[in-house]
């Protein structure tokens, strides 16, 4: 690996830990926060088992953010359904990516 793709993969790091942190104080949409979270884990060649990401994973693949795009109520419910999937897992990346 380059010196100039060590710090690409550093640079997604650090991102990913700004996303995950913007995502628990509320300056990140949290939908947006995690499709976000799961194109990232690709950039800093994360395992496809960590557990940190699956939960973002399914995130991704379950939401249409265009259906959503209007709909205030299922917005809100999706948020609140991603948040109770995915907390413990956004806290932990928050920790990590520091």
């Amino acid at each position: 690996m380059s010196q100039n793709d060590r710090e690409i993969v550093q640079k997604n790091k650090v991102r990913i830990g700004v996303v995950a942190k913007g995502m628990l104080d509320g300056s990140i949409d949290y939908i947006e926060g995690a499709v976000e979270l799961e194109s990232l884990r690709h950039k800093i060649d994360a395992y496809n088992n960590d557990l940190d990401f699956l939960a973002f994973i399914t995130i991704a693949s379950e939401v249409d953010l265009d259906s959503l795009e209007g709909n205030e109520t299922e917005i809100q419910k999706t948020i609140a359904w991603a948040k109770d999937f995915s907390l413990i897992q956004c806290e932990s990346l928050a920790q990590r990516f520091k």
